[in-house]
């Protein structure tokens, strides 16, 4: 199980370098910044904002950040009970590690590495839209959730109710993931590879989260 993990981290963490390195010399053109895969990239832009899908992204990008500050409390919550923040539970110590890893990721690419900008300018400012950040923080929260959901139900046996609330878990985490994907990339504010690499991204750390969780929910 561990050899297929590290396998998966590994194996994501090619496919977005492999992207970054097309980006920066394969098929470059310029809109507002160098575009790397521009052929790709200009099918399915749409050099406007798409105010619907901007909200609706937006929406379930707030949606995440409520989940992430009710982990933040729930692990306040057990420091003060327990009285030691050595024993906070794990997943959740694991969680708020790898959250704080993308926020990081996130200012190094804004502020340090560009690798495309915006298809738009953004209140007349160009800015950096690679990778999608929004799109990384949903695809990790969500299967995150999905994956601590499916763990409490192995513990907590209920039954077919079980298998239910697994399948329920991860099909909800897919199509919010795939919602956002196609919502970022149709809101007109980032390319398609800024969407997939968010994905990979996204995939990246959540796969991180499954090498150093723990089996249990305390």
């Amino acid at each position: 199980m561990l050899k297929n993990k590290l396998i998966f981290a590994s194996s994501t963490v090619i496919l977005l370098v492999t992207l970054i390195i097309a980006l920066l010399y394969i098929d470059v053109g310029y809109v507002n910044g160098n575009v790397g895969l521009f052929v790709i990239n200009n099918f399915f832009a749409t050099y406007k904002i798409n105010s619907s899908w901007d909200i609706f992204t937006t929406v379930i990008l707030d949606i995440t950040f409520v989940f992430i500050f009710t982990l933040v409390g729930i692990g306040i919550f057990q420091a003060i009970k327990r009285r030691s923040i050595l024993k906070i539970d794990r997943n959740v110590v694991v969680t708020e590690i790898l959250v704080v890893l993308m926020l990081l990721f996130s200012l190094f690419f804004s502020n340090v590495i560009f690798i495309n900008n915006s298809p738009v300018l953004q209140n007349g400012v160009e800015v950096s839209s690679f990778p999608s950040n929004h799109i990384v923080i949903v695809t990790f929260v969500f299967l995150t959730l999905a994956t601590l959901v499916k763990d409490y139900f192995e513990i907590v046996k209920i039954g077919k109710i079980n298998i239910i609330c697994k399948f329920v878990s991860f099909g909800i985490a897919i199509i919010m993931i795939a919602l956002m994907v196609v919502g970022k990339t149709l809101s007109g504010r980032i390319w398609f590879t800024d969407a997939i690499s968010g994905l990979l991204l996204g995939l990246f750390f959540y796969s991180l989260f499954l090498l150093f969780k723990e089996k249990s929910i305390k």
